[in-house]
């Protein structure tokens, strides 16, 4: 990350509230503001094509279909800080929804607004220096052992004792051979790329399945089903995933 010139978004359903950010902004020198958007929806090219650091994103936009939205962005691999803007504290559960990085109630202060910024770089500085510290090979040794960050630390466990990961939020949960399950501080997003493509395979938004472990798909039906115990569970396959599930098992 380029501490000199970091990339922010805003998203913001009131003009007013969208002059004051932006001026806000502009007496921080490391950010650079790109853009300022009032729907979930037009952002999403310029997180494409410019991939910024942080989004500002105003209380007012903030619902369940937003919020729904933000975690599936997260899911897809995009990799952004949410920064929450707010009239009162009524917002702050939904900014742990969103996993924010800061959370500032009006009215905002340059003096705040600049040490709230400062603070937060601080945070995502050592958030990817963990992740850097910590990688997981993108190419897995079925019988080696393989690290998995989770909130309180990581565990450790083969491939092929993955039934299925499942998208939870920010997070994800990982379901094992044994019957348990174990909850990773890692997108599905970011597992998706991780894993090994021969071995795994995303089937919707919001499962990756372990290929080796299918017992057998329904097409007419879109359903995947996974084995786990002697147990049986279905996962729904998406339509445009479905013949390309059927390839990689045949």
């Amino acid at each position: 990350m380029n501490q000199s010139n970091i990339k922010a978004v805003i998203l913001d359903g009131k003009e007013s509230s969208e002059t004051e950010l932006n001026e806000l902004i502009f007496n921080v020198p490391i950010l650079k503001n790109i853009g300022t958007f009032s729907s979930v929806s037009d952002i999403i090219s310029i997180l494409e094509k410019e991939n910024p650091i942080i989004v500002f994103l105003s209380d007012n936009v903030i619902n369940d279909q937003n919020i729904t939205l933000f975690n599936e962005l997260h899911q897809e691999g995009y990799s952004f800080y949410v920064i929450v803007i707010a009239e009162n504290n009524h917002s702050a559960f939904d900014a742990f929804k969103l996993a924010a990085i800061a959370y500032m109630v009006k009215p905002i202060t340059k003096q705040y607004f600049s040490q709230t910024i400062e603070d937060a770089v601080i945070a995502i500085i050592n958030h990817e220096l963990h992740l850097k510290a910590h990688p997981i090979p993108p190419h897995f040794n079925n019988n080696r052992r393989y690290r998995f960050n989770t909130r309180n630390g990581f565990i450790l466990t083969i491939p092929d004792h993955i039934i299925y990961i499942e998208a939870d939020w920010n997070y994800s949960e990982m379901f094992l051979s044994n019957g348990k399950s174990e909850i990773l501080s890692m997108s599905i997003g970011h597992l998706e790329k991780i894993l090994h493509s021969d071995e795994f395979y995303r089937i919707n938004r919001s499962f990756i399945v372990n290929l080796n472990h299918v017992k057998k798909v329904d097409r007419k039906m879109r359903l995947c089903c996974m084995e786990i115990n002697g147990n049986e569970k279905e996962l729904k396959i998406a339509t445009k995933n479905l013949k390309e599930l059927d390839r990689r098992l045949s």
